[in-house]
């Protein structure tokens, strides 16, 4: 077991509802973190859908994607 443990802090500007979009930044800064020795990313909240989610929540197709 390491004695360390190394965090990064990924701020990014998730677009409102681009899941896609925003999975594919999360994994970037996952990757930089991992290139630079981070143990754990910690993104802000709401980082998955964007924030605030507000109305999308209630949305079928957003809880499904």
């Amino acid at each position: 077991m390491a004695d360390t443990l190394k965090i990064a802090l990924a701020q990014i500007n998730p677009r409102l509802g681009a899941l896609d979009e925003i999975a594919e930044k999360l994994r970037a800064v996952r990757a930089e973190g991992a290139r630079l020795g981070a143990d754990l990313v910690v993104a802000p909240e709401f980082s998955i859908c964007g924030y605030p989610p507000e109305d999308l929540v209630r949305k079928p197709a957003f809880i499904a994607a």
